[in-house]
């Protein structure tokens, strides 16, 4: 394994060991280049095929994961990096990933602009340091996203074989706008002039997690943002839409299998699934 990390950036290329990583989200841009293995890539409410050389691209907040279809080996690059990457003062290559969203980009568009050129770049020279290294790294990540704006411009990311619900994205929507609120089933889908049954069914359907599971990801995905930006936990569970310091505890402890103390202590030294 192969790994560097900043405040605003995180390089890793391995070949981990376990085929099971749940659904999650970060506050961070991802792009993960997929070099091998037997899976299918999950981004919201939309599935891919993955094939080997296809980028897959997620924005901060968006739900994620990888479903494995046989015991072949999965190989992967990936870099994350946070809005504050580029300074104020600089062009902001993020903002056409803002406008078009996350998704895949086809290994063929990548090929065709030699993007895992890149990714190999950033991995030399974080385990072949020189004094040049960084502003290396940082030319090449700053390449790689030029050429993503450029496969954009081009033509939308790849969405074959993928099912759209305006019910499900507006239900989503819905959860997202009101985190800290306490609403029922009958609520959200009385608001939303459907049936509560057909909703849920749609949902897990699509999403592969019930409502609940959903609403209960975004809450702690608050959460952790709210306590890395140095907010306490007994302060904030309102705001992530608990009734109480304990069930948001618990809640949070249940997901991330640490309690916030744990979280916070061991963030620096975390890797994020793929």
């Amino acid at each position: 394994m192969i790994s560097y990390r900043e405040s605003d950036f995180l390089y890793s290329f391995n070949s981990p060991q376990t085929l099971t990583f749940d659904a999650h989200l970060h506050r961070y841009y991802e792009f993960l280049l997929f070099l091998k293995g037997d899976a299918a890539y999950m981004i919201e409410n939309c599935e891919y095929r993955a094939s080997d050389g296809d980028l897959f691209i997620t924005r901060p907040g968006e739900l994620h994961s990888i479903a494995f279809t046989s015991p072949r080996q999965y190989v992967r690059h990936f870099i994350q990096i946070s809005e504050s990457y580029f300074p104020e003062n600089e062009f902001d290559f993020l903002w056409r990933l803002r406008e078009s969203g996350g998704g895949k980009i086809s290994a063929q568009a990548a090929k065709k602009y030699d993007v895992e050129d890149h990714f190999n770049a950033v991995k030399e020279n974080i385990a072949f340091p020189r004094p040049e290294s960084r502003a290396v790294i940082r030319a090449h990540v700053t390449l790689l996203l030029d050429k993503v704006n450029s496969i954009l411009l081009t033509s939308l990311p790849n969405r074959d074989d993928l099912v759209y619900s305006d019910k499900v994205e507006n239900a989503r929507k819905y959860i997202n706008e009101n985190l800290e609120k306490n609403f029922s089933l009958d609520k959200m889908a009385g608001d939303m002039h459907v049936s509560k049954y057909y909703l849920c069914h749609l949902f897990r359907g699509e999403c592969g997690m019930t409502i609940k599971e959903y609403q209960n990801l975004r809450r702690i995905s608050r959460a952790k943002e709210l306590l890395e930006k140095g907010e306490k936990i007994t302060s904030i569970y309102k705001e992530c839409g608990f009734s109480d310091y304990s069930l948001l505890y618990r809640a949070f402890r249940k997901t991330t299998g640490k309690s916030p103390k744990e979280f916070l202590k061991n963030k620096r030294q975390d890797v994020f699934n793929a």
